[in-house]
């Protein structure tokens, strides 16, 4: 589990995860900037991105740069399980 995006871009550079949980808003900076760095680091890794945040035009600028899906806070865990199967079975 990574606290940061640097940390996060650092993990993923030398581990292989099989699917990325993703906030849109870290410390370091914002999620969707994470997204494209992750996203050229490992292009075949889906990436769930989780917000508070129900801006659709946030959502779309996330899938533009290669997100998975865009999950909104407070989320049904039952749903965020589907989504993560359905990102590892594709």
């Amino acid at each position: 589990m990574a606290v940061s995006a640097a940390h996060a871009s650092m993990l993923v550079s030398t581990e292989r995860p099989d699917l990325i949980l993703l906030d849109i808003n870290l410390p370091d900076s914002s999620g969707t900037f994470a997204l494209g760095r992750l996203r050229q680091l490992r292009p075949d890794v889906p990436i769930i991105m989780l917000t508070a945040n129900t801006d659709d035009e946030l959502a779309r600028a996330t899938f533009r740069r290669g997100a998975f899906d865009y999950i909104s806070k407070p989320f049904n865990i039952d749903h965020l399980v589907q989504v993560v199967e359905t990102a590892l079975a594709s």
